[in-house]
């Protein structure tokens, strides 16, 4: 085991322990790694998925606060709004797409989609309707 002659190298065992190590803590960091690198895409996407929703809702709600008028069509609902304009009306119309989880917000040749994905984990589908 004791080396006789200092300037001789690693002997092949103490080269081999070296390498075996070094291989186990590289395979530990990368499962580290990966496993951070799904957790921050899971957090991008849960995130993506509220930011949109406080869009839509902040725009729902200047909306609705001029609206004079609010009408349900099967899956579209009508906000009318009076402009300053001469007693004119304008139409705000927001078309609910269930199977692709959207919006479709159209106004003055305008059209704005809210995509909002499928929910995270443990949140609940949005749903928007009007209820009388």
């Amino acid at each position: 085991m004791f080396r006789n002659n200092p300037l001789k190298g690693m002997t092949y065992i103490e080269l081999t322990v070296a390498i075996f190590i070094t291989v186990i803590i590289t395979g530990i960091a990368i499962r580290i790694m990966t496993q951070m690198n799904q957790g921050s895409e899971k957090i991008s996407k849960d995130s993506m998925y509220y930011q949109t929703i406080g869009r839509f809702l902040g725009q729902v709600r200047a909306d609705l606060r001029s609206a004079t008028k609010i009408e349900q069509l099967d899956n579209t609902i009508v906000l009318t709004i009076a402009t300053d304009d001469e007693g004119r009306f304008d139409t705000i119309s927001f078309v609910i797409d269930e199977e692709k989880n959207s919006i479709i917000r159209n106004a003055d040749q305008q059209r704005s989609t809210y995509d909002f994905g499928e929910p995270p984990e443990n949140a609940g589908k949005f749903v928007f309707k009007i209820e009388r």
